[in-house]
């Protein structure tokens, strides 16, 4: 609903020249090669059980075809349903947006202009910023990495070991190498220059995240001509929410202002709550120049992401062939169901409920975790959970396999968990915002089960 009527400049302010769940049975059962026939190693399915076939979801809870008892989701599709799968809430938001909205291309409406503006406000240093609205997480990334190189003249990009920004073709090259068998797709677009990534629970931290800035400002003054964006996640999700000592990240921006640099911000996973406030730089009050949003902006009923950036980046795109046409961007079903999402978060007070819940869990999961000698870093913030495991010295099976263990074992006791990590020795937990007490008891009781079976064997 329209809080306040729109002005000229309103609209003017958030226009810009880059615009433009059903379940059901199967009739009959499927057979093991049918299911087989039609899968694929490129996809997702292949990380738990290709054969389990999803029946229905709600909360926290995935219910598998020909199974009683419902799985526990602690990823919720890498934090992309973060208020519960098939909310009701959000059930609503989708139904009015279908009513009004298809795919129309080239129009604004009333709610992009109001999410645009709460989307602003939200941010700590809101500047003169603009929205724009790609599909998904990878476009955003192209998008910001595209108006920086527009902006700076300049070609190569900063970025860091152990980042994830996606596997289209341009985001890859800012994806760590460890993440996936580059040398098979070629060359890569652009150039990219990559920095370790501190860790807040690292030994002498400080003195690691100052050596890495000094490393960068040699870089920069050597190659201050050639260096368009510095790229980085605040917290690395896919590497198990590895978490940089906050000085970091304000002296990183400094930097970067200093030799005229762009700042890109990928809080497409931290963001939308799942650091505890709706912008986890919301903490840290520092101001890049581009912030990118994604995975639940849209509650998970659309990929909608957004590329937040400072006006002058805009102005710099060519008015007439902007090249960020898409046909699926700035799409008015997902942007009214983004902007009533917004609206959803503030009237329940999501965020205090996240704070609250993930300190509770935090607290009960390191009073587990500091039993078992093999678990190792520990670390949460929000309800964004990681932690890593390590095989004590003369076993023959790997960290990384015992990390790949757990997750399988986890799977067996109705718990989806995440291995995380360049070398895959993370484990990483992002549940349902709403998750229940009772849910989070049951979470508990098995992790604890299975760490006591893991410590055994070992």
């Amino acid at each position: 609903m329209l809080l306040e009527p729109l002005t000229k400049p309103d609209i003017k302010r958030f226009n810009i020249q880059v615009n433009e769940a059903v379940i059901y049975d199967s009739p009959k059962p499927l057979t093991k090669a049918e299911i087989e026939r039609f899968n694929t190693p490129i996809d997702e399915t292949v990380i738990y059980d290709p054969l389990s076939l999803v029946k229905k979801a709600k909360g926290s809870k995935i219910w598998i075809e020909g199974e009683d008892e419902p799985y526990l989701d602690l990823i919720m599709a890498y934090s992309s349903t973060n208020f519960g799968h098939a909310n009701d809430t959000i059930l609503r938001f989708v139904k009015e947006a279908a009513e009004r909205y298809d795919n129309i291309i080239a129009f604004n409406s009333i709610s992009k202009i109001e999410l645009s503006r709460k989307l602003i406000d939200l941010l700590p240093n809101p500047g003169n910023k603009i929205p724009y609205f790609p599909v998904g997480g990878t476009k955003a990334i192209e998008a910001a990495v595209k108006m920086a190189k527009a902006y700076t003249k300049k070609d190569t990009v900063i970025a860091f070991s152990g980042a994830f920004h996606g596997y289209s073709y341009v985001a890859m090259t800012f994806t760590d190498d460890d993440y996936i068998e580059k040398s098979q797709f070629g060359t890569y677009p652009g150039k990219v220059k990559k920095f370790p990534f501190p860790h807040r629970l690292s030994a002498n931290t400080e003195e690691i995240a100052k050596e890495i800035l000094e490393d960068i400002e040699s870089y920069l003054k050597l190659n201050q001509n050639e260096v368009a964006a510095i790229l980085f996640e605040p917290i690395q999700g896919a590497a198990g929410f590895i978490i940089p000592p906050d000085n970091f990240l304000r002296d990183l921006i400094l930097l970067a202002k200093k030799y005229n640099v762009v700042t890109i911000c990928d809080e497409i996973q931290t963001g939308i709550g799942r650091a505890g406030t709706f912008y986890y730089i919301n903490q840290l009050n520092i101001d890049p120049d581009i912030v990118l949003l994604g995975k639940s902006l849209a509650g998970g009923y659309y990929p909608l992401s957004a590329v937040i950036a400072n006006k002058e980046l805009y102005d710099a795109v060519d008015e007439k062939h902007p090249g960020f046409d898409s046909t699926f961007a700035t799409n008015l079903f997902g942007i009214y169901i983004a902007n009533r999402v917004i609206d959803y978060i503030k009237e329940k007070d999501i965020l205090t409920a996240v704070q609250r819940t993930g300190k509770t869990v935090s607290s009960k999961l390191g009073l587990i975790i500091k039993d078992f000698s093999f678990i190792k870093d520990f670390d949460s913030i929000g309800m964004a959970y990681g932690f890593r495991v390590e095989v004590p010295s003369g076993k023959i099976e790997g960290s990384s396999a015992l990390a790949k263990r757990i997750k399988g074992e986890a799977f067996r006791n109705h718990l989806i968990i995440q291995t995380a990590g360049t070398d895959g020795d993370h484990i990483k937990l992002s549940p349902n915002f709403s998750i229940s007490e009772a849910e989070i008891r049951f979470v508990l009781k098995k992790l604890t089960q299975l760490f006591n079976s893991v410590d055994k064997s070992l």
